[in-house]
């Protein structure tokens, strides 16, 4: 529910990806990933794919990885 709103926000909702992603939370890191991959965009990919070189919180690295992959 929350992916597909902030989906429809348009660039809000990918700003608030982006801040969803750096956060220390594994679930909103996994929403944040979700969402910015999801745009399609190459930039949002990146911000995506840089973010898997640093430490996560949990085991929320490897599904990071899973998605990206997808």
């Amino acid at each position: 529910m929350a992916l597909r709103s902030l989906a429809n926000m348009g660039e809000a909702g990918l700003a608030a990806g982006r801040v969803a992603l750096a956060n220390e939370s594994p679930s909103l890191i996994e929403l944040g990933a979700r969402l910015l991959l999801r745009s399609g965009e190459g930039a949002e990919i990146e911000v995506v794919a840089t973010r898997l070189a640093d430490p996560f919180p949990g085991r929320i690295g490897p599904a990071l990885l899973d998605l990206l992959v997808e």
